[in-house]
């Protein structure tokens, strides 16, 4: 049984991911599966199907009888041998993103099970990350009123030291997926994570079939050929300029984003002054 995980942060694109190899011959993308409230693994907990929900439809996959044995199977290997003989597919890509569920999860896994393990680990520019975050975050939070930035930047940082580190102790195999290159080299990206897990060409899908999974973004559907996707600039005019230095400043950013991902976040100073500064004083003349 072939087995691959997506580790991120919230907002790195793991759905896009997800609903991307779920195109792929024999391969399912079964979502967040950690948050079934059984597993007690997840802060937030859901049983839903988001895309059926979001159409007020009752999931013809992850129905109760099959979220009831799920949970009553508990935190096992066993709940992906059960989900391939429901999905009826070789390939299972669980979504949860979080490395304490993976780790969990794959200490019950034995060496031959685990060598066998592929883990797509995805990434968005720390700045936007930053900007997603807070605007995730309730009213009520006083990092929200406080805007601190700096903290969401800390959250992205440990994130990914704590992956790259069990991944590198454990010798599992992985690679990166950076949420702008799914979006501005789409192809190519889609190609790279074809071969790293050995798929298949695409499925005959039909054009407006829905992809059923646990949690996940519902706004998000398949990539298809003609369909392309736009890199959010809301950071340009969401963000003040000290805001963005609070994410580059603080420890450690720097070295992860540039010197280990490839992010050039020069640049993307250069850019925001560019298009915030530049821009509205042409304008205002």
């Amino acid at each position: 049984m072939n087995i691959s995980f997506i580790l991120g942060t919230p907002f790195s694109g793991s759905t896009i991911i997800g609903n991307t190899l779920s195109s792929l011959e024999n391969c399912s993308y079964i979502g967040e599966i950690d948050r079934l409230p059984a597993f007690k693994s997840n802060n937030i907990s859901t049983t839903i199907c988001e895309s059926c929900f979001s159409v007020s439809k009752e999931c013809p996959v992850y129905s109760k009888d099959l979220i009831d044995k799920l949970s009553n199977i508990g935190v096992d290997i066993n709940i992906y041998r059960e989900l391939k003989s429901v999905l009826n597919v070789d390939h299972l890509v669980d979504g949860s993103k979080h490395i304490t569920w993976f780790r969990t999860i794959t200490s019950k896994f034995s060496l031959e099970e685990k060598a066998n393990i592929r883990v797509i680990v995805t990434v968005k520019n720390p700045i936007m990350f930053a900007l997603s975050y807070y605007k995730s975050l309730p009213v009520s939070n006083s990092e929200k009123n406080n805007r601190d930035f700096w903290s969401f930047a800390k959250l992205w940082r440990d994130t990914y030291i704590d992956i790259f580190r069990t991944l590198n102790i454990e010798g599992i195999n992985y690679i990166v997926v950076k949420n702008e290159d799914l979006i501005e080299k789409q192809d190519h990206t889609i190609a790279r994570m074809k071969n790293f897990l050995n798929l298949n060409a695409n499925k005959d899908k039909a054009k407006d079939e829905i992809f059923h999974s646990i949690g996940g973004n519902p706004k998000v559907q398949l990539i298809k050929a003609d369909r392309k996707f736009k890199i959010n600039d809301e950071w340009i005019t969401d963000m003040e300029y000290h805001e963005i230095l609070q994410v580059i400043n603080e420890p450690g950013i720097y070295e992860l984003a540039v010197n280990t991902l490839g992010y050039d976040l020069t640049s993307n100073l250069e850019y925001y002054w560019k298009n915030k500064y530049i821009v509205s004083r042409n304008i205002d003349k």
